[in-house]
């Protein structure tokens, strides 16, 4: 292979490689978020309650009061774990502006049960409340979003394959 075809297919692959790194990137896989929260009045009193969902947030216009159904819910309410097949109503979260305001959903078994309801204002005025036998109680809950892999390390990974099999053919 001359010299010149050497130089062009090298130049080529770089610039196909600046080109990936700067177009941006189709964000395509679901939000996931954590909850986590201890009841704070009732008889339950200091029980927990944890969990993860996932959304599409691709799926918003970000504008005005919006709803979304949840992909998936995996919750723990007083040791006992959740999933949308038991809940009374398909679980959404509620949107404003596309500002996420919290989850709504309702289990209700008959003789206990427990809602997670959305803020009016801001994911801060979202709370928990529960019934029992031995009455009803209410919690605030904390939602944040479970953070990416930072797309640089991916990057220089992805990179360093790439030198790796260059490297491998040069040899």
């Amino acid at each position: 292979m001359n010299t010149l075809t050497y130089v062009f297919r090298k130049l080529a692959a770089a610039l196909v490689l600046s080109l990936g790194i700067l177009l941006p990137q189709a964000h395509a896989a679901a939000e996931v978020y954590t909850l986590n929260g201890v009841a704070e009045d009732g008889p339950l009193a200091g029980g927990l309650y944890s969990g993860q969902f996932a959304f599409d947030r691709a799926l918003l216009s970000g504008i005005g009061d919006e709803s979304l159904m949840l992909d998936w819910i995996d919750l723990e309410v007083f040791g006992q774990r959740f999933d949308a097949t038991v809940m009374a109503a398909a679980p959404t979260a509620s949107f404003f502006d596309g500002s996420l305001l919290g989850i709504d959903l309702v289990y209700d078994d008959g003789l206990n049960g427990f809602a997670f309801v959305s803020g009016f204002f801001s994911l801060g005025d979202a709370y928990f409340a529960y019934q029992s036998p031995l009455g009803a109680g209410f919690g605030s809950v904390a939602i944040a979003p479970v953070p990416e892999p930072s797309q640089v390390l991916m990057l220089l990974a992805g990179l360093g394959l790439v030198g790796g099999m260059v490297r491998r053919r040069a040899a």
